[in-house]
C-alpha cells in the first residue's frame, strides 16, 4: 500500500452471549479464538464480572494493529455461529502544527516526515466515579525532535492516547471501553485545510477502517435530530452512531441483533463524526471503509490539558434487549455521567427545583397540560391584524364548552419578530428585535397576558441585526458566508457573546417573566446558532460557555426550556441542563410531515429528555387555512392536514410525552380528540416512554426504511410501526423476565401509511415480556364511534382478543393518514384479572391516571394516580376483564368466558378487586 494511503486507527470488536474474557498478560490477545480465560473462583461462585465484557488491547506485537476490541466467544443467531470480528484499523492521526501526524503500530513505517515517535506505554488501573474500575494502556506519542530542532514546527508536542476497559459500567453486566485524546501542551494549527464544512476531525482517534458482520448503521444527524439509516452521521451535527447487525427482530429467544453503540461522552458540541480520510495526498482504498470520531476540524487550537473522551459501548448480549434495550441502557450510563458533571460546571446560585416526569429535568406546565399554540402551522401563527381578538376568542370557545379540557399554556410565538418600528431586511427568518409590544399586531399589548390569564411559552431563536440590544449588551454577528448559513433570506443575525451569555439571558428572561408571564423560553434554529458564528466553530470552549450561560440563566429564574432545530450534540449537552425539558423531532405542521418522529425520538427518549412533535389541528381546517396563514397559498395545505390526519397528529402529539399544542381557529376545535388526550383540567394523559420506531422497522430486511418511505412490491414493509409502554418505571430496561410482567401493565402499538397489512408480536413491544405472559389486544375507537362491546356484563371476547389485530394498509384519499392504535394488557398469571383501561383516552393505561396495578393471587389492586378532584374531574371510569369461574386460576381457559366489569376510580383511591360470583352474569 502506497505510504500516503495509510489507513487510520484499526481495531476489533468481538461479541458474545455467553462466557467471559479474561485479561491476558501484557494485553497480547490471548483468549480471543478459545484460548484459556482467565476466571476467578471468586467470579465463578458469586456470578459477577470481575473482567471487562468488552476490552481493548493495545500496542500488541501484531505489526499491522494498533488496536484491538474484543469479547469472549463468538454469538450464535438460529444456531448460526457468527464471526468475531466486527471492526477493524490500523493507525491514528492528529493534525497540529500545521500538518498530519500518525501514530502507527510498532514496526511498522508509514513515512518518516509524518510519524510520530512513541515516547512511552504505560499499564493503567483505576476507578471512574460513574464507570467502575478499568485497565489499560497510555500511550504518548510525540512530534519528533529532529522536526522541532529544524524549523520545520514551532515545538515538540505530545499527543496522548489512552483506551480504558470497564469491569462494570452498569449493574446488568454491559461492556464499555472509553478512548482518550489528551494534549497536555495544547496544539496550535490544529485545522486541517479546508475544515470550514465542519464535517471532518483533527484527530482520527478512533477510527474504523473494516467493517465485518455489522451490515447496519443508524444515526442522527442535524436539525430536529434527523436519523440517518445505512451511513454514519457526519461533522459536528453528527451525533452517537449505532452499528447492528440485520436480523427480523422479531424472534426473542433467538434472533436479537449484536449491538454496539459510539459516542462521545464530553465535549458533545465540537465533536465531529467523519466518513472520510485524513490524508495530504492520494487516494484512500476503494474496498476500505473509514469512519471516525474526533475534535471537529474548524477547531483552530487546543488548550492545554484538553481531553476528548469518546465511548464504545455493548449491552450484556444475554439479555436480548435489541437496539431500543441497547439505547435505553447506554442512555442511562450517559445520564449518570451527566449527574456526575453537574455540581461542577454550574456558574450561578440556582434556586432548588421541582423534579419532573422526565428524568430529573424541572417541572414545566408545557409537557404537562394541554397547550394552545401559535408555532407555524396553527391557524394564528401569521396574523397580521388583531390577533389579541382572535387568539381569545380562540381561548373563550373552549372555555364555554364544558366537555374541553382546560388549558394550561399559551405558546406565544406571533406578536413581535416582524417589528415594523424596528425590522428591516436582510436578516435571519424568524429572528426578534426586541421583546416590546407589537400593537400593529397586538393593540393591547402586554396587557393580553392578561386577558389571556395563562402562563406564556416565549419564542426567540437569535436576534435581528437592528437590534437596539447591541447597544447594551456584547452581541456577535454571525457570518452568512459560512456553508449552511447563506440563501434567502440569508443567517444573519446577532447573537450574545460566550462570556455574555448568562448575565443577557438572565436580564432577557427576568423581562420576559416580568412583561409576559413566561414560565417557558423556546429559543429556535440551534443549529444554525452553531454554524453560522464562526467563534462557535473555531473555539474549542465557546459553545459549550454559550450554552451554559443560557441553561443558567434559566435555572436561575426557574424557566424551563424547549430547543427547536437542535442537534444530537445538542441533545448531548443538555442532560446536564435540567431546564431544557424536550426537543424538537419533527419539521413544521405547516409543510407536512411532522408525523414522521419515531426514530429521533428514540436518542432524546435515551438521553432523558421529552420528544415533540410540532403543533397540529384537531380537524380539518383547510377551508380558512390560507386566508389565516396557517397553509402555503401556493401549494395548499398539505394532505396530512385531513380530518384522519388530525387523529394521527393528535395520537403522536400526546404518546411523544412532549408539549402538546393544538393550533385550531376559533371554534374549530374537535373536542372529542382534545378529550382523549387530557384529563377535564388540561392534565395530558400519556404513555411512560415516548413513542418510538419498532426494531423491526430499523432492520432492513424487514422494510424499505428511509427518508423517502416509498411503497414497496417486493413484500417489504413500508409505514411506520411505533410502541410505547404505560408501567410504574418510565426510565427502566428489563431483559427477558417477568420484571416486564410486574412493572408494565400495558404497551401501545401504533401504525399509519402502512403499504400492506401488519400483525404486532410481543416481540415489537418494548420493554419486551417474557415469552410465557399473556396479553391481550384492544384495537382503539375513539369515543363518539365506540359500541357497547366493553360494557358492564358483556363478553370480553367482544372488547379485547388474545391475539393481535392485524394493523390495515392505508387507503388511498382522505383516510390515507387514518392511525391504527393497539393497545396490549398484561393478563393477571394468577388471578387471570386483566385491567383493559381507561378507553376514552388514547394512553388508557397512563401512570396519569393509574398509580399502580398489582395482581394478587385472585384478582387485582388498582392505585388511581392524584388528580384534581373537582368537579371537572370528579372520577374516572375504568374497564377491566375477569374470568368468570368457581376458582380463579392459572388454568383458565384464556379469554374464554371473560367477562367485563366497569368501575369508577377516584383521585388516589385503591380499588381492590377478586373473583366472585357477584361480578359475573
Amino acid at each position: 500500500m502506497p505510504l500516503v494511503e495509510m489507513h487510520l486507527l484499526r481495531f476489533m470488536v468481538v461479541a458474545t452471549y455467553s462466557g467471559y474474557f479474561g485479561l491476558c498478560p501484557n494485553h497480547v490477545g490471548c483468549g480471543v479464538y478459545g484460548s484459556p480465560v482467565l476466571t476467578s473462583s471468586k467470579e465463578q461462585a458469586s456470578g459477577v464480572r470481575l473482567d471487562p465484557l468488552l476490552q481493548c488491547h493495545f500496542l500488541t506485537d501484531d505489526p499491522a494493529e494498533l488496536w484491538t476490541l474484543v469479547l469472549s466467544d463468538p454469538p450464535k443467531n438460529n444456531g448460526q455461529t457468527f464471526s468475531p470480528t466486527l471492526m477493524t484499523s490500523s493507525s491514528a492521526a492528529v493534525h497540529m502544527e500545521g500538518q498530519w501526524w500518525v501514530a502507527s503500530p510498532p514496526h511498522t513505517n508509514v513515512g518518516a516526515h509524518d510519524n510520530l515517535e512513541l515516547k512511552s506505554k504505560e499499564s493503567l488501573t483505576g476507578t471512574d466515579d460513574v464507570l467502575g474500575s478499568y485497565t489499560g494502556i497510555r500511550a504518548t506519542w510525540t512530534i519528533p525532535q529532529s522536526k522541532a530542532v529544524s524549523g520545520e514546527v514551532s515545538r515538540s508536542i505530545r499527543w496522548i492516547t489512552t483506551c480504558k476497559s470497564f469491569t462494570s459500567p452498569t449493574s446488568n453486566g454491559d461492556g464499555a471501553v472509553v478512548f482518550e485524546s489528551e494534549f497536555p501542551d495544547g496544539a496550535s494549527r490544529t485545522s486541517p485545510p479546508n475544515a470550514v464544512s465542519s464535517d471532518g476531525v483533527l484527530s482520527y482517534f478512533p477510527a474504523v477502517s473494516s467493517f465485518h458482520g455489522l451490515d447496519e448503521i443508524l444515526s442522527w444527524e442535524s436539525e430536529f435530530i434527523s436519523p440517518v439509516h445505512g451511513r454514519t452521521s457526519t461533522g459536528i451535527a453528527g451525533g452517537p452512531v449505532v452499528f447492528y447487525n440485520a436480523t427480523s427482530g422479531r424472534n426473542m429467544e433467538s434472533e436479537q441483533p449484536r449491538v454496539l453503540i459510539a459516542s462521545p461522552i464530553n465535549h458533545f458540541k465540537p465533536s465531529s463524526n467523519t466518513a472520510s480520510e485524513w490524508r495530504s495526498t492520494g487516494n484512500k482504498d476503494e474496498n476500505e471503509t473509514l469512519w471516525a470520531m474526533g475534535t471537529a476540524a474548524t477547531i483552530t487550537s487546543l488548550p492545554p490539558g484538553f481531553v476528548h473522551r469518546f465511548m464504545m459501548f455493548v449491552p450484556n448480549p444475554s439479555d436480548l434487549i435489541g437496539i431500543t434495550g441497547a439505547l435505553d441502557r447506554w442512555g442511562r450510563l450517559m445520564q449518570a455521567l451527566s449527574s456526575s458533571r453537574k455540581s461542577k460546571i454550574s456558574k450561578s446560585p440556582l434556586p432548588t427545583k421541582q423534579q419532573s416526569s422526565v428524568g430529573t429535568r424541572v417541572a414545566d406546565v408545557t409537557v404537562s397540560k394541554l397547550q394552545l399554540q401559535t408555532d407555524n402551522g396553527a391557524q394564528y401563527c401569521f396574523c397580521t391584524e388583531d390577533c389579541d381578538t382572535k387568539l381569545l376568542a380562540t381561548l373563550h370557545a373552549l372555555e364555554h364548552n364544558a366537555e374541553a379540557p382546560r388549558l394550561g399554556s399559551l405558546s406565544f410565538q406571533g406578536g413581535w419578530w416582524q417589528n415594523p418600528k424596528l425590522h428591516t431586511s436582510g436578516c435571519a427568518p424568524w429572528c426578534v428585535s426586541t421583546w416590546d409590544a407589537n400593537t400593529s399586531k397586538f393593540p393591547s399589548g402586554a396587557a393580553f397576558h392578561t386577558a389571556v390569564g395563562l402562563p406564556f411559552q416565549l419564542y426567540a431563536p437569535y436576534f435581528c441585526m437592528d437590534t437596539p440590544y447591541a447597544s447594551d449588551w456584547n452581541l456577535m454577528n454571525s457570518d452568512s458566508s459560512l456553508p449552511g448559513c447563506s440563501g434567502s433570506p440569508a443567517y444573519a443575525f446577532k447573537t450574545p457573546a460566550p462570556d455574555t451569555a448568562f448575565e443577557f439571558y438572565k436580564w432577557f428572561m427576568e423581562f420576559g417573566q416580568r412583561t409576559w408571564g413566561m414560565t417557558s423560553f423556546e429559543p429556535d434554529f440551534m443549529h444554525q446558532n452553531t454554524i453560522c458564528v464562526r467563534e462557535f466553530l473555531e473555539n474549542v470552549s465557546a459553545t459549550e460557555t454559550w450554552f451554559q450561560g443560557l441553561s443558567d440563566a434559566a435555572d436561575h429564574a426557574g424557566v424551563a426550556m424547549q430547543w427547536c432545530m437542535a442537534t444530537p450534540g445538542d441533545v448531548l449537552m443538555a442532560m446536564d441542563f435540567p431546564s431544557v425539558t424536550n426537543f424538537r423531532v419533527s419539521t413544521d405542521y405547516y409543510y407536512g410531515r411532522s408525523w414522521d418522529i419515531g426514530v429521533s425520538s428514540l436518542l432524546v427518549w435515551a438521553l432523558g429528555a421529552a420528544p415533540s412533535k410540532d403543533t397540529f389541528w384537531t380537524s380539518n381546517q383547510s377551508d380558512i387555512a390560507i386566508g389565516l396563514g396557517g397553509c402555503p397559498a401556493g401549494s395548499g395545505c398539505p394532505a396530512d392536514h385531513s380530518a384522519a390526519g388530525a387523529e394521527l397528529h393528535s395520537m403522536l402529539a400526546v404518546f411523544s410525552t412532549g408539549p402538546v399544542g393544538f393550533g385550531d381557529a376559533a371554534g374549530r376545535s374537535n373536542v372529542s380528540l382534545l378529550r382523549a388526550m387530557a384529563l377535564a383540567d388540561g392534565t395530558l394523559v400519556k404513555p411512560s416512554r415516548p413513542v418510538t420506531a419498532a426494531d423491526v422497522t430499523l432492520m432492513s430486511s424487514a422494510w424499505n426504511h428511509g427518508p423517502l418511505q416509498q411503497p414497496q412490491d417486493n413484500g417489504k414493509l413500508s409505514g411506520f410501526i411505533l410502541v410505547s409502554h404505560s408501567g410504574a418505571l418510565s426510565q427502566q430496561t428489563y431483559p427477558l423476565g417477568e420484571t416486564a410482567a410486574k412493572d408494565v401493565w400495558g404497551w401501545y402499538v401504533l401504525g399509519h401509511q402502512l403499504t400492506e397489512p401488519w400483525q404486532p408480536a410481543m416481540a415489537d413491544l418494548y420493554p419486551r415480556p417474557h415469552a410465557n405472559t399473556r396479553l391481550v389486544w384492544r384495537r382503539f375507537v375513539m369515543e363518539d364511534q365506540r359500541s357497547s362491546a366493553c360494557r358492564n356484563g358483556t363478553n370480553a371476547s367482544l372488547c379485547v382478543s388474545s391475539s393481535p389485530p392485524i394493523l390495515p394498509a392505508a387507503t388511498e384519499g382522505a383516510e390515507f393518514y387514518r392511525p391504527s392504535l393497539v393497545t396490549a394488557s398484561r393478563v393477571c398469571p394468577e388471578s387471570g384479572w386483566i385491567v383493559v383501561g381507561s378507553l376514552r383516552y388514547f394512553a388508557a393505561l397512563s401512570t396519569n391516571i393509574f398509580a399502580d396495578v398489582e395482581c394478587t393471587k385472585y384478582g387485582v389492586a388498582i392505585t388511581m394516580a392524584k388528580f384534581s378532584s373537582t368537579k371537572e374531574n370528579p372520577s374516572i371510569e375504568i374497564v377491566v376483564a375477569h374470568p368468570c369461574a368457581t376458582a380463579a386460576s392459572s388454568t383458565v381457559q384464556y379469554i374464554t368466558g371473560w367477562q367485563i366489569l366497569t368501575v369508577v376510580g377516584t383521585s388516589g383511591q385503591r380499588i381492590a378487586l377478586s373473583n366472585s360470583t357477584q361480578w359475573c352474569t
